[in-house]
């Protein structure tokens, strides 16, 4: 008779452990001295495999150390993709009331001639009480009643015209500029060429959020769209009268385009927030059909979390650290 008893077991597998020969969870698994060597082993109850039990080296303050690095790495890398995002933001945003005042600015311009034209009739220097350098031309009016400059040439306004600043903050402004509903009709009609590209943009970086913050929840993703509006919106409040002076003056189309700049980001605004909360809400569902598109089962396992995050089975042959429910599926076992 065999006098061989069963080895009582020393412990058992705490965490999440593959068996390298069938990828088995070897979680719970009894952890046995091998009477050969006196080498610590677990035997895989699949495929019988011996998996090796060691203890690491201790590697004293590092492991403490490169954590701490590599969360740095990750807010720093937040840090810049906001930074970016928000960049984007107001590239678009400024985009839609540069294109959309070419019109706005000529009004502009004439009505700044206009005014300047009768207050020389009135025996008043507009240019000197703007406080625009003197070289700037003087107006009067031919006998045909085209403005015409003090050397005699045929004056119009347009796009470059200088205005003076500070007839505009006093009546210039309320006595041309379009009322809002015009502005925004304006901006959606020059728009129309580049919601194609604004809407792709918005939806690419919304994806690059959803996987960046892959354990936040989507009722939580979804509200992140408006985070770089809110912020290019205050950064343009808080800019919003800074004008550009040129000889003591301002260009029609500076006037123009800071009037535009509110319509600009409402119109832009709307879209990029659609755009990107639907980036947001599907990014990872999009980022896990790349994954099982692209990499073979064998190395799915690096980004399992992508399913984890949402509760989602890892497709099938796909190796990782951890199943979904792996208490779950020892219990059952």
């Amino acid at each position: 008779m065999s006098s061989e008893q069963p080895q009582r077991p020393i412990s058992t597998i705490q965490g999440d452990r593959l068996c390298v020969s069938c990828a088995y969870n070897l979680r719970g698994q009894p952890v046995q001295k091998e009477e050969h060597y006196g080498l610590f082993i677990a035997r895989c109850p699949e495929c019988g495999t011996p998996a090796a039990i060691q203890e690491y080296p201790m590697l004293g303050r590092w492991p403490g150390r490169i954590r701490v690095l590599l969360a740095l790495c990750y807010i720093s890398t937040l840090l810049v993709v906001l930074v970016g995002t928000c960049i984007a933001f107001a590239g678009l945003s400024s985009a839609t009331p540069e294109s959309a005042t070419a019109e706005l600015a000529e009004e502009i311009a004439e009505a700044w001639l206009d005014y300047e034209f009768a207050e020389h009739q009135a025996g008043r220097d507009a240019i000197a009480a703007n406080g625009i350098s003197p070289w700037v031309r003087y107006i009067s009016r031919d006998d045909e009643g085209r403005l015409i400059d003090n050397d005699g040439r045929i004056i119009q306004g347009d796009y470059w015209t200088i205005i003076g600043p500070t007839w505009w903050e006093d009546t210039g402004r309320d006595e041309v500029m379009w009322p809002m509903s015009k502005r925004i009709r304006r901006a959606l009609d020059i728009s129309r060429d580049m919601v194609v590209f604004d809407l792709l943009v918005a939806f690419s970086l919304g994806v690059s959020w959803a996987v960046l913050l892959i354990a936040t929840r989507r009722r939580v993703l979804a509200c992140l769209g408006f985070v770089p509006v809110a912020v290019t919106v205050f950064f343009a409040w808080l800019f919003a009268g800074d004008y550009a002076a040129t000889s003591g003056g301002i260009f029609a189309s500076t006037a123009a385009e800071s009037g535009m700049l509110w319509s600009g980001f409402m119109v832009t605004g709307v879209l990029w927030i659609v755009a990107s909360t639907l980036g947001l809400v599907f990014g990872r569902p999009i980022a896990r059909l790349g994954v099982r598109a692209l990499l073979p089962p064998t190395m799915r396992g690096a980004v399992a979390e992508l399913w984890f995050t949402d509760g989602k089975p890892l497709p099938t042959g796909t190796r990782a650290p951890r199943t979904l429910y792996p208490e779950a599926a020892h219990k059952e076992r």
